[in-house]
């Protein structure tokens, strides 16, 4: 079975601050005897004084479990947040395993975690894990992150435009510096037309 890290896309929007959006590999701790969260690092961006946008990229391993949140949902007297588990398949796709609300489903992924339940058998009817597919597929290979070095060269070559485009401000800006003020032309006019008014009178 592949092994290979398989990158995917997350872009999610929350009006709660208190439950800003995550992705994070769901892992067994056997020393503490627990399900433990490695949060994926992914961009944050301030959308309003209230709302904030996570996106970005993560890479996860065939038959990893994600826990994703896409912000909380409110109600008059209580607060739901919008989780989800998904399985990691090898032909490039998150499969859905259950929501936040669904006890069942938590306590299959813990026992397979924990590894007393077998993959095929984290849903409730048995699947072939290598030919499931979702809506929620990988990205393709010639999209993935870069290496540092191709991070490089796109840098380098951002940076020489960045100055071939500051030394076409500096050179406008030199020209615009040889030219007389405009306050100062409107003071010759100014003076030349008070000169025409009184060469007229006499």
């Amino acid at each position: 079975m592949p092994t290979s890290p398989l990158t995917f896309a997350f872009d999610a929007t929350c009006n709660a601050l208190d439950a800003v959006p995550y992705v994070a590999k769901l892992i067994w701790n056997p020393a503490s005897n627990r399900i433990e969260q490695q949060l994926f690092p992914l961009q944050r961006e301030s959308v309003s004084p209230t709302q904030i946008r996570i996106h970005g990229r993560f890479d996860t391993h065939p038959l990893d479990i994600i826990e994703t949140r896409l912000g909380i949902l409110k109600r008059r007297k209580q607060s739901i947040q919008l989780l989800a588990w998904y399985l990691t398949v090898p032909s490039g796709y998150l499969i859905l395993l259950g929501d936040g609300q669904d006890l069942a489903a938590k306590a299959r992924i813990d026992a397979y975690l924990a590894g007393t339940l077998s993959v095929h058998d984290l849903v409730q009817h048995k699947f072939d894990v290598t030919k499931a597919s979702s809506e929620w597929a990988s990205c393709p290979t010639n999209l993935s992150r870069p290496t540092p070095a191709q991070r490089r060269s796109r840098l380098e070559a951002r940076r020489y435009e960045l100055l071939n485009e500051l030394q076409d401000v500096d050179a406008e800006l030199r020209t615009l510096d040889l030219l007389p003020s405009k306050e100062l032309q409107t003071e010759k006019k100014s003076a030349s037309s008070n000169t025409t008014v009184q060469t007229t009178g006499q």
